[in-house]
This record gives structure tokens, C-alpha cells and sequence, in this order.
């Protein structure tokens, strides 16, 4: 079983190939070629080859790996404009139809959203604690920001991850792909000039407002003109979050910034992220209608805005042996395999001698990564 037939799938690849070509994936393409989508393949590749990969990973629906990669077609299509394009329409529409139900039911009685194993295959481990912050959210009602920090390769940005699986469970929300801080940098020479401030911060303005499919608002992004670095943050806020729509079949609007708390991040966008959480608490429509995941930001940096009563905050353990272990054993029971400890322990050592090979240390947060590549792989995920 595939998703596509050859011909859509040679038009798919030739808009892609086209897309990657011309640069006009942006900050989609970074977020859906980090290894937590494609494992080892290189960063930097050229174009066509990259087009080839990513189409046969998410073509690969091989059982018991069917919902391995659609969440991966799924972002392929969303970049290729389908509000303009109805054939990538019609085939987005299909992989969405396809992929609507959980590879495997849940136990009776239990939540899927608490389920290790996500829809694509990823294994999200030691994050029961961080499910039971973000389920509320998805409710009305629920706290709209979620503040998830940790140390380094502790697995914050998977938390996107788990935001997708729950799209699949949960109709009725648009999750905005995540917006990176390395995506918003003007490269000015001069940083910290208001020229470079203000095109740091309308970057940053455009990818959030595009990545929650509300690409014709573009055009009316404000300017700086006549402002200072204070209003102009003010006013931004203001038009990304009412450029939610306040009606309409979508009840959630899930907005993912990742990273603008590191350092070197510009001062502007720092300082848009504190602004946006105010505007989102404010009583009205979008208190509801708003979700605001800060992935690698720090608390102190929101106390001026005084939004604690709306925010609920996780920090993310180093992980450890046991935690993979305990990913293993999930994996084994999704797969109906019956296994013991020496079981387990044969899993985890072979996926350390296939990491070994890449010759990347344990410290290193990439490792974890690999290892759960190499994992995936072991257990069919």
C-alpha cells in the first residue's frame, strides 16, 4: 500500500525538488530534516536527492509501520501551498484520511495521548509528566502556555512531536510547525541596529503567522516605521494573535517557538516571545482559541508580564539507561513480542554497537537521538 501512484508522485517531487531548489521551503525545511524525521541523512544535501529521501520515507507504509511517516507527508504537502494547488489539496486531504486513526488501539481504559510510541514511529521517552502538563491544554479552559525547558539533548523540541500525535488523535486544532530562533536572524552585520531588529522580528512575525496556514495575512505585516523597539514588539503581538480566526471549525491555534531564550538570539524576537504570552492571556476569544509552547526559554524572562497563573511549566530530566529501557519494553509490547530483561538488554546493546559505528559520544545530545533512530528500526516502529 502506498499513498501516492506514480504519476502523483512525480508531481509531488518535481514541486518539491522545485521548492527546495528555489529556497522557498524556509523554515518548514530545516524543522522536517532534523534527525528526529530522517535519522542520519545529512543536513546538508543537494535538493533533488533530498526530495528523493523524503518521499520514500514517507511512502514507506510497510507493516507494522504504517503511520511511520505520514506525519512527514503530511508537512511535505502543507509546504507545497495547497490552498493554491488543489491537486496537493486533494492529496494532503487523502494522507490526513489515511492517517486518522491509531496504528494500534489503545488499551481499554487507557489515553492515547499517554501511549510512548507516537503515530510516526517516534519513541517518546520519560515524558509521562510532560503528558499530563500539556493534556490539559487541549481542552478549553486549559492554562495556553506551556513553558518545556531541560538540559541540552534532554529531548525538549520533541515535544512538537507529541503535539503532532495528539493532532492525530484530536481533531480540531492547527499546529504551527516550530519556529526556531536560528530561522529569524537577519545575519546583519550590526545585530543590534533597529534595521536588524526590525527585520529579525517581522521574520519571526511571518513564520508564525505561515506555519498556522495563514500565509495571505502576510502581506499586511506591519513596519517599525515611527515606533520604538517597544511598540513595534507591542504591536506584533497584537497582529499575529488576531489574525487567529475567532470562528470557524478550528478551535485551537498552537504556536511552537523553540529556542529564543538562547543566547545570541536577537533582542527583539527575545522580547516578542514575553509580549506574545501577555497578548494570550488577555480575557476574550483567543484565551481559548491560542496555545503557546516556549521549548528552551527561560521563566524569568516572562515574570515582567505576570502571566504565572496561566502558565504551567516542565522541566525535562537528562535521559537515562532506564529510560530507554523503558522505551524498549514499550516498543516489544506494541510489536506483540513476548521478551524478558536478557531481551531488553539484547535490544539496548545492539542499538549502542550500531551508534557506536557513527563514533559520536554519549555525551553528546546527538547520541540519544541516534539511539532512537537505531531503536525505531530494531522494533519496526
Amino acid at each position: 500500500m502506498a499513498y501516492f501512484d506514480q504519476p502523483e508522485l512525480d508531481y509531488v517531487r518535481n514541486k518539491l525538488t522545485q521548492k527546495l531548489v528555489t529556497g522557498g521551503m524556509g523554515a518548514w525545511f530545516v524543522t522536517w530534516t532534523t534527525p528526529a524525521f530522517f535519522g542520519s541523512v545529512p543536513q546538508v544535501i543537494v535538493a533533488t536527492e533530498m526530495a528523493e529521501r523524503a518521499l520514500a520515507m514517507a511512502q514507506e507504509l510497510s507493516a507494522p509501520a504504517m503511520f511511520r511517516y505520514a506525519g512527514a507527508l503530511e508537512g511535505i504537502l502543507n509546504g507545497l501551498d495547497p490552498l493554491i494547488d488543489a491537486k496537493i489539496q486533494a492529496l494532503r486531504a487523502r494522507v490526513v484520511a489515511l492517517s486518522a486513526a491509531p496504528a494500534v488501539p489503545a488499551a481499554p481504559g487507557a489515553d492515547a495521548l499517554d501511549d510512548p510510541i507516537l503515530q510516526n514511529g517516534l519513541i517518546f521517552w520519560n515524558r509521562k509528566a510532560l503528558h499530563d502538563a500539556a493534556k490539559p491544554m487541549l481542552k478549553p479552559g486549559g492554562r495556553p502556555i506551556l513553558l518545556v525547558n531541560g538540559v541540552s539533548g534532554s529531548g525538549k523540541s520533541y515535544t512538537a512531536e507529541w503535539l503532532q500525535h495528539a493532532k492525530w488523535l484530536r481533531a480540531g486544532f492547527v499546529l504551527g510547525t516550530p519556529v526556531l530562533s536560528e530561522d529569524t536572524s537577519s545575519g546583519s552585520a550590526d545585530p543590534g541596529s533597529d534595521a536588524a531588529i526590525e527585520a529579525d522580528l517581522r521574520e519571526m512575525a511571518r513564520q508564525i503567522v505561515k506555519a498556522l496556514d495563514l500565509t495571505p495575512m502576510i502581506a499586511q505585516l506591519p513596519t517599525m516605521r515611527g515606533k520604538d523597539i517597544n511598540k513595534f514588539v507591542e504591536q506584533l503581538s497584537a497582529w499575529v494573535l488576531d489574525h487567529v480566526p475567532a470562528n470557524g471549525t478550528v478551535s485551537q491555534y498552537w504556536i511552537v517557538l523553540d529556542g529564543y531564550g538562547k543566547a545570541g538570539t536577537s533582542p527583539g524576537c527575545r522580547a516578542l516571545v514575553p509580549a506574545l504570552a501577555k497578548r494570550a492571556t488577555r480575557a476574550g476569544p483567543n484565551r481559548d482559541r491560542v496555545r503557546l509552547v516556549l521549548l528552551d526559554f527561560p521563566a524569568a524572562d516572562l515574570a515582567a508580564v505576570k502571566v504565572d497563573a496561566h502558565l504551567t511549566e516542565e522541566t525535562i530530566p537528562a535521559l537515562c539507561i532506564d529510560h530507554v529501557k523503558l522505551a524498549i519494553r514499550a516498543g516489544m509490547t506494541r510489536a506483540n513480542q513476548e521478551f524478558n530483561d536478557e531481551d531488553v538488554n539484547g535490544v539496548l546493546e545492539t542499538a549502542r554497537e550500531t551508534v557506536a559505528e557513527k563514533n559520536i559520544a554519549e555525551t553528546d545530545p546527538l547520541y540519544a537521538y541516534e539511539l532512537n533512530s537505531a531503536l525505531r528500526q530494531l522494533l519496526a516502529l
